[in-house]
């Protein structure tokens, strides 16, 4: 079950990292990303 949670948090990091060079100022997804990481690492 704690894998199951940690497939949806590394999904949902990745649905803010790829739209990012997409846009035309990426800045504001990089605080959501490393906030994420943070907390898979925890």
């Amino acid at each position: 079950m704690r894998y199951f949670s940690l497939y949806f948090q590394v999904r949902r990091l990745f649905l803010f990292i790829l739209p990012s060079p997409h846009t035309p100022h990426p800045t504001p997804h990089f605080p959501t990303s490393m906030h994420l990481l943070h907390d898979i690492n925890a």
